[in-house]
């Protein structure tokens, strides 16, 4: 396995590691066996499944919830498999879950949505805007290098500062 991790709270952004690929889809391919019926599909996504992008050294998967199907199933199952159920985030976020390699250190972020929740498709249109606009992704790494080396300590201040340019993208 790559290395991976990041302590609560900090931000550390790293260059592209090709192994973050392989290791995103299986973890990705884990969680689908794991949740099977329950999820209309999982994807890896994030700046860890675009190639030559900088990023923090966590996977971040996307879980689509079957439809109809209840969210306390998904919820203990993946509690159940070593995920951290850390809530709602909302319409930007979804059900949260970390796994840890250690207290406080996030290998992943998992985010469970709604099958009719559009933050579905908003992840995956980022993700593959950046994969096939190799402009952007220089300069989404140039802007994530700068805002990490001021908001080394305030995560939530880091990922507000990426609002705008990702809003581009979706444009």
């Amino acid at each position: 396995m790559p290395q991976l991790g990041l302590r609560y709270g900090t931000v550390t952004v790293a260059d592209h590691d090709p192994s973050w690929l392989v290791t995103g889809s299986a973890y990705a391919a884990d969680v689908a066996a794991l949740l099977g019926g329950l999820t209309g599909g999982v994807e890896h996504i994030g700046s860890t499944s675009v190639p030559g992008l900088a990023a923090k050294p966590v996977i971040d998967l996307a879980v689509r919830q079957g439809p109809g199907v209840p969210f306390d199933p998904a919820r203990d199952a993946l509690t159940g498999a070593g995920y951290i159920y850390r809530g709602d985030a909302g319409p930007d976020g979804g059900q949260v879950f970390v796994k840890e390699s250690e207290a406080w250190v996030r290998i992943i972020h998992l985010h469970v949505v709604a099958a009719d929740d559009p933050q579905w498709s908003r992840y995956l249109a980022v993700r593959d805007r950046l994969r096939a606009d190799p402009d952007a992704v220089t300069r989404y790494s140039t802007l994530k290098r700068d805002l990490a080396a001021r908001h080394a300590d305030d995560r939530r201040a880091y990922t507000r500062a990426k609002t705008d340019f990702i809003q581009d993208l979706l444009r």
